[in-house]
């Protein structure tokens, strides 16, 4: 029996929307000096894998300051991705609008 495949224009479910890693298996534990990462390893395995790689990078942009959305300069969630830049598609969009606006002023004064 195949499965059917969901209706155009259907909602998508909360685990189906996130794209990325794993939300629940990296946390921030302290974001404040000193800066504390945790993460699960791999059910049943123990293999750590990227997620250590990834714990690593958030607590480094913690300690530089750069784990903050560009937009809104809020705190990223810790279930983005270690090199995410803005906090959710909104502000990704809103900085993405004010640079087209910005360079359409530099081509009408030049």
């Amino acid at each position: 029996m195949q499965a059917l495949a969901p209706a155009v224009g259907a909602r998508k479910t909360e685990t189906e929307a996130i794209s990325g890693p794993d939300p629940h298996v990296l946390w921030i534990e302290s974001d404040e000096p000193p800066y504390s990462v945790a993460y699960q390893a791999y059910l049943w395995t123990g293999i750590k894998g990227n997620r250590k790689a990834r714990a690593i990078a958030m607590v480094r942009r913690l300690a530089l300051g750069t784990w903050r959305c560009l937009w809104c300069r809020e705190m990223l969630p810790d279930y983005l991705r270690a090199d995410a830049r803005y906090c959710n598609d909104r502000c990704r969009k809103q900085a993405a609008r004010a640079r087209r606006k910005d360079c359409r002023r530099e081509v009408v004064a030049s």
